[in-house]
């Protein structure tokens, strides 16, 4: 039974593959006509300017290190910098007072609250791998290993993925509040696998804003302020 043959709705029919093989379309590879190409463009500040000049005259063997050039051809070579990591060690250093004795001891940043740890940006960029290009741990640990010569483990990612959604607990309720004032909201939900069962993501969304909920259910959208707004389109604009 399927949304074809039956009344179940198209998000209970899961995954398929397509029946019919890709037809051959005629087109040749690439960019077709009338797209619009890319390409990098000239940097008028590059970081790194490397002159090559002749020293001496290849005729006469005379010095051409003082003689200006007469012309100069330009081509730019876009790169990055080899990828290291960058290690900062902090010393919070002890001092005491030679004329009444007071210690004073010197604290550590808020940022840097353990003997070891990633820094700031490393951390973003393993949120950036594991949720907005959705590698998987495994895969994003070896990322870092192949490219930084480090090797966070699977525990080290969850965490930074854990404490980046913690940070962003105050946006999501704004965002929350401002979809409850909205004239009109649109909310939709998709069932998609989680370990085998069927779970749901519901969305509510303007033209600014989109909110993501999961759930194992597909009649709560998640959370007071997620159910309020279906409510107030429901009232407002019909189910």
């Amino acid at each position: 039974m399927n949304s074809q043959n039956s009344s179940r709705p198209p998000s209970t029919d899961g995954f398929k593959r397509p029946q019919r093989e890709r037809k051959k379309t005629g087109k040749r590879p690439g960019g077709q006509k009338g797209h619009e190409g890319r390409t990098i463009e000239w940097c008028e500040t590059p970081d790194v300017i490397q002159t090559h000049r002749a020293d001496v005259c290849y005729e006469c063997g005379a010095s051409l290190a003082l003689v200006p050039a007469s012309s100069v051809q330009k081509r730019q070579v876009h790169d990055i910098p080899p990828l290291r990591i960058v290690v900062t060690e902090h010393h919070a250093e002890t001092v005491v007072c030679p004329h009444c004795g007071r210690i004073h001891e010197g604290s550590f940043p808020e940022e840097v609250p353990a003997y070891l740890q990633y820094g700031y940006n490393i951390r973003a960029l393993m949120v950036y791998f594991c949720i907005y290009q959705l590698l998987p741990y495994e895969r994003s640990a070896e990322i870092f290993t192949d490219l930084f010569g480090c090797s966070p483990v699977k525990a080290t990612l969850m965490q930074s993925v854990s404490a980046c959604a913690a940070n962003l607990d105050g946006f999501e309720e704004e965002v929350k509040h401002l979809l409850q004032g909205a004239p009109v909201l649109h909310a939709d939900e998709t069932g998609f696998r989680v370990n085998g069962k069927r779970e749901w993501l519901h969305t509510a969304s303007t033209d600014l804003l989109t909110l993501y909920v999961w759930s194992s259910s597909k009649k709560r959208i998640g959370g007071d302020g997620c159910d309020r707004c279906t409510s107030r389109v429901q009232r407002d604009h019909g189910p």
